[in-house]
């Protein structure tokens, strides 16, 4: 039996420094998830910027082709007008016709160029407000974790110092595995046997096992290496 020893404490130990550590390395993963989520915002505020200066050339590229293809029936008319017979009456009748209909196909894809660009702008300010907001929350958790963090570190050094005083009595003997297994398997090194089996690997522990354990014998699972406790409540 080792003097001194609490398995049980040192259990609780080991995860309470667990949680202050995930909490502190919480902080700065959620401030990064946060600063990426900014990026992508603004990334589409300039992807979309950029398709509506395109998709407003393309509409003023179309004014430019509708103009001139008003022009064209224009002369194309007065041309019709003067035509001396009836095979250059009908060619320049196709002609406007054809034009005619290139006319429309021209004002439709305008119209729908216009439209797309309006969806683009709202697309645009709502990108915008979610740049604004999210920076608003990047600063909110920054602030409240940067006032959380002196206490988080000043609780850390506690359990650290709480903990080392609470591993000096493990035996030697097995000493050097507990610091193994805790390097692998961090707050989850011990695991309780109260229920006659191993809590994390579920094995069964001996009967004799089980007395060395009642008596505060440190043991080691035969099956995860862990190092067992028990706490008399079962």
């Amino acid at each position: 039996m080792a003097e001194g020893l609490d398995l049980p404490q040192l259990h609780s130990l080991l995860r309470q420094l667990h949680g202050v550590q995930d909490e502190l390395a919480s902080g700065p993963r959620q401030i990064k998830i946060r600063e990426k989520r900014i990026a992508a915002a603004e990334q589409l505020v300039v992807e979309r910027s950029q398709e509506l200066t395109q998709t407003r050339a393309d509409a003023d590229g179309k004014n430019l082709d509708l103009k001139t293809k008003e022009q064209d029936l224009h002369k194309l008319r007065g041309k019709l007008n003067a035509a001396s017979t009836n095979r250059e009456y009908e060619i320049l009748q196709g002609q406007i016709e054809a034009d005619t209909v290139a006319k429309s196909v021209l004002e439709d894809e305008i119209i729908e160029a216009l439209e797309r660009a309006e969806l683009i702008q709202q697309e645009i300010a709502k990108a915008k407000e979610a740049v604004v907001q999210l920076n608003e929350q990047l600063k909110t958790f920054t602030a409240d974790f940067e006032a959380k963090l002196p206490g988080l570190q000043s609780k850390k050094a506690e359990l650290e110092k709480q903990l080392a005083e609470a591993e000096k009595p493990i035996p030697g003997n097995i000493k050097d595995h507990y610091q193994r297994i805790r390097v692998a398997h961090g707050a989850d090194a011990l695991a309780c046997a109260d229920t006659g089996s191993c809590s994390e690997c579920y094995v069964n522990i001996t009967t004799q096992n089980k007395v060395l354990l009642n008596s505060g014998n440190a043991l080691l699972c035969p099956s995860c290496g862990r190092l067992l406790y028990v706490t008399g409540k079962r």
